[in-house]
């Protein structure tokens, strides 16, 4: 998400199996466009039949 709150791009869509998992992103949106410098969020969710998790946290997008 930028720092208005809009989307801009999914890395990881779909279910895991359990374990450990690291994920890189290469500072462009979903149409490949470089975005700018800044401060961006990430969030992660992730559930089970009877849990939800998901914490969201700010990067800074240096180039």
């Amino acid at each position: 998400y930028n720092n208005a709150g809009q989307l801009v791009r999914v890395l990881v869509d779909g279910e895991k199996e359990p374990g450990y998992y690291r994920v890189n992103w290469d500072g462009k949106d979903e149409t490949g466009k470089k975005l700018p410098v800044g401060i961006y969020f990430y969030r992660m969710d992730a559930f089970d039949s009877k849990d939800r998790f998901t914490e969201t946290k700010k990067m800074i997008l240096i180039q």
